[in-house]
């Protein structure tokens, strides 16, 4: 559980999903502060990573049935999250500077 103070001055409260967030402000409620807590919808976000390589090749379908991409998936180049992060690379970039760091920084396809 982690307890912090927004700047709006809320306290946001996190902790391992919503149920355990639910379980925790029920005693805190009942058992500690006995009063009621104001309290907002929970915000819930789900991170997740790739350790390694997929090991079988995925394939599409386009719309009309008459292209198909095959490919595989595989952890980001430790670098590329924290370029991503800093803006220094985004999806509204000029499409071949994007592409063409992608290819010469991390071995990537144009």
């Amino acid at each position: 559980m982690l307890c912090e103070f927004a700047e709006s001055g809320e306290q946001v409260i996190a902790g391992c999903g919503e149920l355990h967030v639910e379980i925790c402000l029920n005693d805190l409620e009942k058992d500690y502060a006995q009063c009621e807590i104001i309290r907002a919808d929970p915000v819930v976000t789900y991170k997740e990573t790739m350790t390694e390589e997929s090991s079988e090749p995925a394939m599409t379908k386009s719309q009309n049935k008459h292209n198909r991409i095959h490919g595989t998936s595989g952890p980001l180049h430790e670098e590329l999250p924290l370029l991503i992060e800093n803006g220094e690379i985004t999806p509204t970039q000029d499409i071949k500077i994007r592409g063409k760091r992608l290819a010469d920084e991390f071995g990537w396809d144009k």
